[in-house]
């Protein structure tokens, strides 16, 4: 039963990153995509999982910087879009859909943190599913998607991410590390895309302070 298959733990999600490899560039149809998850069709989820759960399982550990917290949300991502099969609307894209799930299921779990005594790993490097970060804002020295590329001064950086307010931080991980557009962002934030330019603009002006302040 695939709600089984959603607890196993840890391991489902390794056998997906394998199978993965096969079908990543095979995009799922998305015309009918709404009906047959409304009606609970394993076999699309199966795929659905197969075709999502690498990259959600990056972003998540992106933001959360927890390995095995990362690989329980993603679980969580896919359990709810399960849950919620009948409610399902394709009011934008599956993989925008997914990723505004984990978004809010991130954020909710650095809030829960906040309130425990913090923990922070650094034992784990950041898996991009892309290849090199993008560059945008072309100043005087490095800015803070350069200074990524720098492996000496990652741990800094990821650092000064964690000081960020949590939709800031948001926004400037899935446009760095996941190379999403403003409009992809403003659909997983729920918000417009000058929200989103300003999100941005902010965040880097605090990762630059935080940097700086080192």
């Amino acid at each position: 039963m695939l709600h089984g298959r959603l607890c196993q733990g840890g391991n489902w999600l390794r056998v997906r990153h394998r199978r993965a490899n096969s079908i990543m560039n095979n995009a799922i149809v998305e015309n009918g995509l709404a009906e047959k998850i409304n009606n609970g069709d394993a076999d699309i989820f199966e795929e659905i999982m197969d075709r999502y759960a690498a990259g959600l399982m990056n972003f998540i550990y992106s933001y959360v910087r927890n390995r095995e917290e990362a690989e329980d949300i993603t679980q969580e991502v896919f359990f709810r879009l399960w849950k919620k099969r009948e409610k399902y609307q394709p009011t934008a894209k599956l993989s925008t859909y997914l990723y505004r799930i984990a978004a809010n299921l991130c954020i909710d779990y650095k809030r829960k943190e906040a309130r425990s005594p913090l923990t922070y790993s650094i034992d784990e490097p950041v898996q991009k599913t892309d290849g090199d970060v993008p560059r945008e804002l072309k100043e005087s020295g490095p800015t803070p998607e350069e200074i990524i590329d720098n492996r000496s001064e990652r741990i800094r950086v990821e650092k000064a991410l964690e000081g960020l307010p949590a939709k800031q931080r948001m926004a400037l991980i899935l446009r760095t590390y996941e190379n999403k557009n403003y409009q992809e962002i403003a659909e997983i934030l729920k918000c417009s895309k000058p929200s989103v330019e300003s999100l941005l603009f902010r965040a880097r002006q605090n990762l630059k302070q935080g940097l700086n302040s080192d």
